[in-house]
């Protein structure tokens, strides 16, 4: 049973969230990092740049006049490998088609490149949701507002949380940071990237350990 929508719309994030991309994402920074010649970090800071985009990833780390560069190096290794290993996590299509038969608003901001959320969702078999807010969409990222506004704009909707307002659903504290400063209400899940820790650092309205309670959430009586 889908259950009644606790919010009208239902932002997520992509990487860590819908889809499982956390191997995918620190294998690339390994092969960048060796491409370059550069002594790449430990996995566990590479997993806390999740949630960034490339070039605020790179900036610090290859400096302004490289980090093009080095995001067009990640980018390649990137996509020769996407396919064959991204999966979603499991339950999260009958997440989404139970928002969806409840009538909400179901979309994706994310730090990547559209065209590359897109063919996340395609090759794992989920639904094309829209609006999609990407790298490129917006002048600042997350943890800026901006990405979240400028989906919720697309829509029509306010910024606004509570019931029938919208929710920013994310595995990263710039998701929820993001969703924060946006003004609407915040989930946080720990199947992602960051630790419980550092999702309860950011001030989540609300945090699921699990698909299951991510589902109860978003649709109370489900």
């Amino acid at each position: 049973m889908a259950g009644s929508p606790r919010w009208k719309t239902v932002l997520f994030d992509l990487d860590g969230t819908l889809i499982n991309t956390i191997p995918l994402i620190v294998a690339t920074f390994h092969r960048t990092f060796e491409h370059f010649g550069v002594q790449a970090p430990d996995d566990e800071v590479m997993k806390s740049w999740i949630g960034l985009t490339l070039e605020d990833t790179f900036r610090p780390v290859a400096g302004e006049d490289a980090a093009d560069e080095w995001v067009a190096v990640y980018r390649k290794f990137n996509q020769e490998m996407h396919d064959d290993a991204v999966a979603p996590f499991p339950g999260v299509d009958q997440v989404l088609a139970d928002l969806e038969a409840a009538g909400c608003t179901v979309g994706v901001v994310t730090a990547k490149l559209p065209e590359m959320a897109r063919r996340g969702l395609r090759v794992c078999g989920l639904p094309e949701l829209s609006p999609l807010v990407g790298n490129g969409d917006v002048e600042r990222h997350k943890p800026a507002p901006d990405p979240v506004l400028k989906a919720l704009e697309l829509v029509g909707v306010e910024p606004t949380g509570g019931p029938g307002g919208a929710v920013y659903v994310g595995d990263a504290p710039t998701d929820i940071q993001a969703g924060n400063a946006a003004g609407v209400d915040t989930v946080g899940v720990t199947w992602g990237a960051a630790t419980r820790e550092q999702i309860d650092a950011a001030h989540p309205g609300q945090v699921a350990t699990s698909m299951a309670e991510l589902h109860k959430i978003l649709l109370p009586g489900g």
